[in-house]
């Protein structure tokens, strides 16, 4: 079983994170993250202390351009969150 309050800060997290308000699917909140912006990682970094951003370079939408790039590959980029 689980905790209602562990729960509850999960949803939260997942709405944070996604930036989609009440995700209806796994699918929904993913589309969320895939279209993460610079504005959303400083403020989740604000929230949770999150120091990178890493995104699918092939998938990702969102526009991450104020985030210093620390890493890419053919799969994926590491993005600094800087305030």
């Amino acid at each position: 079983p689980y905790r209602t309050k562990d729960a509850e800060e999960w949803c939260r997290r997942t709405v944070l994170v996604s930036g989609v308000t009440n995700p209806k699917s796994k699918q929904e909140a993913l589309l969320g993250y895939l279209n993460l912006n610079s504005e959303r990682a400083q403020a989740l970094t604000r929230e949770f202390g999150a120091q990178y951003v890493v995104v699918r370079t092939d998938r990702h939408l969102g526009d991450l351009s104020k985030l210093k790039k620390v890493y890419v590959n053919d799969d994926y980029a590491v993005h600094r969150i800087e305030e």
